[in-house]
């Protein structure tokens, strides 16, 4: 029952190059729940007021995992195959007024230059938070075929509620009369 305290800030920075993306996600989960005056059934038994977490976050299937850590230290996980993607796991306690942050990292081959992201919220009583940066490497350019898609800055940025699904499709280019 202490989910509904859970808030969840999901942060992702991506770094484009010609053939290879670089991604870097960073999840934080904090406990709003109050330190005292929850009723046992919704502060627990076991430990109460403790939140008790499994964190699972999924990376594409052809991804190179370069870093799993949760608080700067790494997580010692295995690459569960799901579906068309893969999963990796840690389990947390934070107790009330506490936050816990992981980072994911990893590297994943480019079909075409084109880069292809789509972020799947949970479904939460309080909406997470997202922000999304996808810069290109030096000497690189993006471009969206969506006309929708501000890359005014050189780069794509999005911030926000994390309640709907989000899709972007960039390209990498060479910048140039023969790009």
């Amino acid at each position: 029952k202490l989910d509904y305290y859970a808030r969840r800030q999901t942060t992702m920075t991506v770094e484009l190059g010609r053939d290879v993306a670089v991604v870097r996600q960073e999840v934080a989960l904090r406990s709003t729940a109050p330190a005292r005056g929850l009723p046992r059934y919704v502060a627990g038994f076991e430990t109460p007021g403790i939140l008790n977490s499994l964190v699972t976050l999924a990376l594409p299937r052809a991804a190179s995992l370069l870093e799993f850590s949760r608080e700067g230290r790494s997580v010692n996980t295995e690459l569960l195959p799901e579906g068309d993607h893969t999963v990796v796991t840690d389990t947390t306690a934070l107790a009330p007024g506490t936050t816990a942050t992981w980072v994911l990292s990893y590297s994943l081959p480019l079909r075409d230059g084109r880069y292809r992201l789509t972020a799947l919220p949970q479904p939460l009583a309080v909406d997470g938070g997202l922000f999304v940066q996808v810069s290109a490497y030096p000497g690189l350019e993006l471009r969206s075929t969506d006309p929708r898609t501000d890359l005014t800055t050189g780069r794509l940025t999005m911030s926000g509620p994390f309640a709907e699904r989000v899709d972007v499709e960039l390209e990498v280019v060479r910048p140039g009369l023969l790009s």
